[in-house]
Protein backbone atom coordinates (compact mmCIF):
# COMPACT_ATOMS: atom_id res chain seq x y z
CA UNK A 1 0.00 0.00 0.00
CA UNK A 2 1.72 3.13 1.24
CA UNK A 3 4.92 1.65 2.73
CA UNK A 4 6.47 -1.83 2.97
CA UNK A 5 9.18 -2.56 5.55
CA UNK A 6 10.91 -5.94 5.79
CA UNK A 7 14.00 -5.92 8.00
CA UNK A 8 16.32 -8.46 9.58
CA UNK A 9 18.17 -5.78 11.54
CA UNK A 10 17.70 -2.10 12.26
CA UNK A 11 15.32 0.28 14.04
CA UNK A 12 12.85 1.90 11.62
CA UNK A 13 11.19 5.17 12.63
CA UNK A 14 8.06 6.45 10.84
CA UNK A 15 6.85 9.72 12.31
CA UNK A 16 4.73 12.73 11.26
CA UNK A 17 3.41 11.41 7.96
CA UNK A 18 0.00 11.22 6.34
CA UNK A 19 -1.20 8.08 4.52
CA UNK A 20 -4.24 8.79 2.35
CA UNK A 21 -6.20 6.38 0.16
CA UNK A 22 -3.48 3.82 -0.54
CA UNK A 23 -4.47 0.28 -1.47
CA UNK A 24 -2.70 -3.03 -0.90
CA UNK A 25 -3.60 -6.21 -2.75
CA UNK A 26 -3.08 -8.25 0.40
CA UNK A 27 -1.90 -6.74 3.72
CA UNK A 28 -1.23 -3.24 5.06
CA UNK A 29 -3.03 -0.50 3.17
CA UNK A 30 -0.97 2.20 4.87
CA UNK A 31 2.04 0.31 6.28
CA UNK A 32 3.29 -3.28 6.38
CA UNK A 33 6.16 -3.79 8.85
CA UNK A 34 7.77 -7.25 9.06
CA UNK A 35 10.62 -8.21 11.39
CA UNK A 36 12.32 -11.12 9.62
CA UNK A 37 15.00 -11.75 12.24
CA UNK A 38 16.58 -9.34 14.75
CA UNK A 39 15.19 -5.89 13.90
CA UNK A 40 14.54 -3.78 16.98
CA UNK A 41 12.55 -0.79 18.17
CA UNK A 42 9.99 -0.03 15.49
CA UNK A 43 8.62 3.48 16.11
CA UNK A 44 5.39 4.46 14.32
CA UNK A 45 4.16 7.67 15.93
CA UNK A 46 2.12 10.79 15.10
CA UNK A 47 0.89 9.59 11.71
CA UNK A 48 -2.52 10.06 10.10
CA UNK A 49 -4.13 7.16 8.17
CA UNK A 50 -7.28 7.96 6.20
CA UNK A 51 -9.24 5.73 3.77
CA UNK A 52 -6.45 3.24 3.11
CA UNK A 53 -7.50 -0.29 2.18
CA UNK A 54 -6.09 -3.81 2.12
CA UNK A 55 -7.89 -6.49 0.11
CA UNK A 56 -6.64 -9.50 2.06
CA UNK A 57 -6.50 -11.66 -1.05
CA UNK A 58 -3.97 -14.14 0.38
CA UNK A 59 -5.29 -17.63 1.17
CA UNK A 60 -5.92 -18.18 4.85
CA UNK A 61 -6.04 -14.45 5.53
CA UNK A 62 -6.54 -13.69 9.22
CA UNK A 63 -6.62 -9.93 9.00
CA UNK A 64 -5.46 -7.60 6.27
CA UNK A 65 -4.90 -4.31 8.10
CA UNK A 66 -6.46 -1.34 6.35
CA UNK A 67 -4.14 1.14 8.08
CA UNK A 68 -1.31 -1.11 9.38
CA UNK A 69 -0.21 -4.74 9.57
CA UNK A 70 2.65 -5.32 12.04
CA UNK A 71 4.55 -8.61 12.30
CA UNK A 72 6.91 -9.62 15.12
CA UNK A 73 8.29 -6.16 15.96
CA UNK A 74 9.13 -4.70 19.37
CA UNK A 75 8.95 -0.93 19.81
CA UNK A 76 6.10 1.56 19.97
CA UNK A 77 2.97 2.45 17.98
CA UNK A 78 1.71 5.67 19.54
CA UNK A 79 -0.39 8.78 18.86
CA UNK A 80 -1.58 7.73 15.44
CA UNK A 81 -5.03 8.57 14.09
CA UNK A 82 -6.63 5.84 11.92
CA UNK A 83 -9.93 6.82 10.33
CA UNK A 84 -12.16 5.15 7.73
CA UNK A 85 -9.62 2.56 6.62
CA UNK A 86 -10.85 -0.75 5.23
CA UNK A 87 -9.61 -4.30 5.69
CA UNK A 88 -11.25 -7.13 3.80
CA UNK A 89 -10.53 -10.83 3.43
CA UNK A 90 -11.60 -14.27 4.58
CA UNK A 91 -11.53 -13.51 8.28
CA UNK A 92 -14.62 -12.52 10.26
CA UNK A 93 -12.88 -9.43 11.59
CA UNK A 94 -10.39 -8.28 8.99
CA UNK A 95 -8.56 -5.47 10.76
CA UNK A 96 -9.80 -2.23 9.32
CA UNK A 97 -7.44 -0.28 11.55
CA UNK A 98 -4.53 -2.30 12.93
CA UNK A 99 -3.48 -5.95 12.69
CA UNK A 100 -0.95 -7.25 15.24
CA UNK A 101 0.60 -10.52 14.10
CA UNK A 102 2.90 -12.51 16.43
CA UNK A 103 4.18 -9.26 17.93
CA UNK A 104 6.36 -9.22 21.05
CA UNK A 105 5.51 -8.18 24.60
CA UNK A 106 7.89 -5.23 24.33
CA UNK A 107 5.74 -3.64 21.65
CA UNK A 108 3.75 -0.79 23.20
CA UNK A 109 0.52 0.24 21.47
CA UNK A 110 -0.79 3.38 23.13
CA UNK A 111 -2.66 6.68 22.72
CA UNK A 112 -3.99 5.90 19.23
CA UNK A 113 -7.37 6.92 17.81
CA UNK A 114 -8.92 4.06 15.81
CA UNK A 115 -12.27 5.24 14.51
CA UNK A 116 -14.85 4.44 11.78
CA UNK A 117 -12.75 1.69 10.19
CA UNK A 118 -14.40 -1.01 8.06
CA UNK A 119 -13.34 -4.22 9.76
CA UNK A 120 -12.46 -4.47 13.45
CA UNK A 121 -10.46 -1.65 14.97
CA UNK A 122 -7.65 -3.93 16.25
CA UNK A 123 -7.32 -7.52 15.03
CA UNK A 124 -4.86 -10.02 16.50
CA UNK A 125 -3.19 -13.04 14.94
CA UNK A 126 -1.56 -15.75 17.08
CA UNK A 127 -2.44 -13.84 20.28
CA UNK A 128 0.35 -11.27 20.28
CA UNK A 129 2.09 -10.28 23.49
CA UNK A 130 1.69 -6.52 23.53
CA UNK A 131 1.82 -3.80 26.15
CA UNK A 132 -1.49 -2.13 25.35
CA UNK A 133 -1.81 1.34 26.85
CA UNK A 134 -4.83 3.63 26.65
CA UNK A 135 -6.31 3.86 23.15
CA UNK A 136 -9.62 5.32 21.96
CA UNK A 137 -11.77 3.20 19.65
CA UNK A 138 -15.15 4.12 18.23
CA UNK A 139 -17.66 2.84 15.66
CA UNK A 140 -15.41 0.34 13.91
CA UNK A 141 -17.50 -2.01 11.80
CA UNK A 142 -17.43 -5.63 12.99
CA UNK A 143 -16.36 -4.42 16.44
CA UNK A 144 -13.49 -2.66 18.14
CA UNK A 145 -11.39 -5.70 19.16
CA UNK A 146 -10.93 -8.77 16.98
CA UNK A 147 -13.18 -11.81 17.17
CA UNK A 148 -12.97 -15.37 15.93
CA UNK A 149 -9.63 -16.21 14.33
CA UNK A 150 -8.59 -12.61 14.90
CA UNK A 151 -9.37 -12.50 18.62
CA UNK A 152 -7.31 -10.25 20.89
CA UNK A 153 -6.73 -10.93 24.62
CA UNK A 154 -9.97 -10.25 26.49
CA UNK A 155 -8.12 -8.27 29.17
CA UNK A 156 -7.33 -5.57 26.59
CA UNK A 157 -10.90 -4.28 26.75
CA UNK A 158 -10.25 -2.77 30.18
CA UNK A 159 -7.54 -0.50 28.76
CA UNK A 160 -9.68 1.02 26.00
CA UNK A 161 -11.72 4.19 25.88
CA UNK A 162 -14.84 3.51 23.79
CA UNK A 163 -16.19 6.98 23.01
CA UNK A 164 -16.82 9.44 20.20
CA UNK A 165 -13.51 11.33 19.69
CA UNK A 166 -15.41 14.49 18.66
CA UNK A 167 -13.49 15.30 15.49
CA UNK A 168 -13.76 18.97 14.58
CA UNK A 169 -14.97 18.78 10.96
CA UNK A 170 -14.56 15.22 9.66
CA UNK A 171 -16.75 16.06 6.67
CA UNK A 172 -13.86 18.27 5.55
CA UNK A 173 -11.22 15.70 6.52
CA UNK A 174 -10.20 17.66 9.61
CA UNK A 175 -9.47 15.04 12.26
CA UNK A 176 -8.26 17.29 15.03
CA UNK A 177 -10.46 16.97 18.11
CA UNK A 178 -12.68 19.33 20.07
CA UNK A 179 -11.62 20.74 23.42
CA UNK A 180 -14.27 18.50 25.05
CA UNK A 181 -12.95 15.32 23.38
CA UNK A 182 -12.31 12.27 25.59
CA UNK A 183 -9.09 11.87 23.59
CA UNK A 184 -7.73 14.78 25.63
CA UNK A 185 -8.77 13.21 28.93
CA UNK A 186 -6.77 11.37 31.61
CA UNK A 187 -5.59 8.65 29.24
CA UNK A 188 -4.53 11.15 26.60
CA UNK A 189 -3.74 13.11 24.71
CA UNK A 190 -4.48 10.50 22.06
CA UNK A 191 -4.05 10.72 18.30
CA UNK A 192 -1.94 12.97 16.10
CA UNK A 193 -3.15 16.30 17.50
CA UNK A 194 -2.40 16.69 21.18
CA UNK A 195 -4.02 20.16 21.41
CA UNK A 196 -7.72 20.85 20.75
CA UNK A 197 -8.56 22.11 17.28
CA UNK A 198 -12.01 23.55 17.99
CA UNK A 199 -14.53 24.31 20.71
CA UNK A 200 -15.19 27.07 23.25
CA UNK A 201 -12.08 29.05 24.06
CA UNK A 202 -10.03 27.63 21.19
CA UNK A 203 -8.92 30.45 18.87
CA UNK A 204 -9.90 30.08 15.22
CA UNK A 205 -6.94 30.28 12.87
CA UNK A 206 -7.97 30.40 9.21
CA UNK A 207 -5.74 28.32 6.94
CA UNK A 208 -5.78 26.43 3.68
CA UNK A 209 -5.83 22.69 3.13
CA UNK A 210 -2.48 23.02 1.34
CA UNK A 211 -0.86 24.59 4.42
CA UNK A 212 -2.29 21.87 6.64
CA UNK A 213 -0.83 19.15 4.43
CA UNK A 214 2.52 20.93 4.29
CA UNK A 215 2.93 20.52 8.05
CA UNK A 216 3.43 16.79 7.53
CA UNK A 217 5.82 16.88 4.56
Amino acid sequence: GGMFISMGRGSPTIEWNQFWENQAGDHGGGIVAVNTQFATNLDISFNLFVRNSALGSGLGDTGSGGAMWIYNFPGVIANNTMVSNRGSGESLCSGGGLVLDSTQENLEVTRNLIVYNDGCGITCKDMPEVNLGPNLLWSNLQGDLGTGAGSCPSCWAATLTIADPQFCTPENDNYSVAITSPALGPGGPMGVWTDPGCGPGVPVQPTTWGRLKAIYR
